[in-house]
Formats: C-alpha cells, sequence, structure tokens
C-alpha cells in the first residue's frame, strides 16, 4: 500500500496542469461528481494509450488489464454519470449532454498531448490503475481530475 501511494504521488506531481472535469452544469451531487473524476481517469488513460503507442506499446496492454480488472466499477460510474445526465436533462436528451461531456473530456486531455511528459505519465498510470483497489483507483481520479462543483441540488420529484 505505501509503495502504491508512493507511486502514485510521483505521478501526480508530474500532472499539477491536467485539465478539470467538466464544471457547466448546475448541480452535481458527491456521488456523482466522484464518478465524473473516475471518468476523466478512465479518458486519460484511453486518450494517452491511443495517442502514445508509438512510444510504448506496453501502455496499450496495461490499459486492457486496466478496463478488464476494473469494468465493473467503471460500468458502474457510468451509470451514476448517466442517472445524472438524464435528471439534468431529461430522458430525451441525457444521452446527447453525457457523450458532450465525455467528448470535451477527451478533448481536454489531447490538447495535453504537447507537453513532453504525457506520455509518460499515462504509462505510470496505466499501470497503477491496472493493479488498483477501489480506493487506490480513486486515490488516482483524485489525482487526475478535479471535480465539479457540487452544487445544491434540488430534491428529486
Amino acid at each position: 500500500m505505501a509503495s502504491f501511494r508512493v507511486a502514485a504521488f510521483a505521478a501526480m506531481t508530474s500532472l499539477a496542469c491536467l485539465p478539470s472535469v467538466a464544471q457547466a452544469s448546475t448541480c452535481w451531487y458527491p456521488e456523482e461528481a466522484r464518478a465524473a473524476q473516475i471518468r476523466g481517469l478512465q479518458t486519460m488513460l484511453m486518450v494517452g494509450t491511443l495517442q502514445c503507442r508509438h512510444r510504448s506499446r506496453a501502455s496499450e496492454h496495461l490499459y486492457t488489464d486496466f478496463i478488464l480488472n476494473q469494468r465493473r466499477f467503471l460500468d458502474h460510474n457510468s451509470a451514476i454519470l448517466k442517472a445524472r445526465f438524464v435528471r439534468e436533462n431529461g430522458w430525451r436528451d441525457a444521452q446527447g449532454a453525457y457523450d458532450r461531456f465525455a467528448t470535451s473530456l477527451a478533448n481536454r486531455y489531447s490538447e495535453q498531448l504537447d507537453a513532453s511528459f504525457f506520455c509518460e505519465t499515462v504509462h505510470r498510470y496505466a499501470r497503477l490503475a491496472a493493479r488498483a483497489s477501489r480506493e487506490q483507483l480513486m486515490d488516482l481520479a483524485d489525482a487526475v481530475a478535479v471535480p465539479p462543483m457540487i452544487g445544491q441540488c434540488r430534491a428529486p420529484a
């Protein structure tokens, strides 16, 4: 556990200027904000793996391991996010809003590709995420994405 925290801290220090999760929405419950951070981590790893594969084929294997090992947790977080977009946008517009959110994250991480440290950092994170417990994965997500502002959400009708 201690070695994981040291490795995570080393990776975090090189990510100080990475983008925050989308802030434009009006209301985020804490669980939704946490799910958005997990999605931010997943998106950063996806974008980085695709864009940096010329430097390290190992990152592709690590990303695949991450997706396979964390599938249930990632699906659970995705369901939380989708429910949030249904609540905020209604059934008809929820999928489009979710897709815009996910695309916005990918675009923001793509903007980091010019940073010389990005590919190395993605590889480190993929290695950590592939073997992480849920708590460790949330620690990594904290390092990668600032959560959306948690607003005063209206009570469900």
